[in-house]
């Protein structure tokens, strides 16, 4: 008979992976949510403008480390001029779901740096147009 569900393997699935990030001038350890929670925030990501604003500010709000760092969220939050909003949460939560993921953005310390760049941007048209062919031969000159 298959048995579904194991305590030990989703204990060990939902271990505790705190990030710290800085919010504007204040260092703030985030903890890992559950798979649920999870789960809930891919829905969020997905959802209306006002819905995902309230949704992660009360996602971040569940997984940040203290108090005092949640009362600082609301009120930087509310505050226009703090420099901090919601498109920054969004940021947060790419940012914070890649590194839950063990997919960090930045390059790890081993790994050769990428090209330098030129300055001059690609002439190249990005988007791909299907050929057709011409019943008649080409004209090479």
């Amino acid at each position: 008979m298959k048995q579904f569900g194991d305590k030990n393997r989703k204990r060990s699935r939902e271990d505790d992976h705190p990030v710290d990030v800085l919010i504007l001038d204040r260092k703030v350890t985030v903890h890992s949510p559950g798979a649920a929670q999870l789960a809930f925030l891919a829905t969020l990501m997905l959802g209306e403008e006002l819905e995902k604003a309230g949704g992660l500010i009360n996602f971040f709000a569940e997984l940040m480390d203290t108090p005092e760092d949640r009362m600082f969220l609301k009120r930087i939050l509310l505050d226009h001029d703090s420099g901090f909003d919601v498109y920054d949460l969004e940021d947060l939560a790419a940012h914070l779901i890649e590194e839950w993921g063990g997919n960090p953005t930045s390059a790890a310390s081993g790994s050769a740096p990428s090209q330098p760049s030129t300055g001059k941007r690609s002439t190249a048209n990005s988007r791909r147009v299907a050929s057709t062919r011409s019943p008649s031969p080409s004209t090479a000159s």
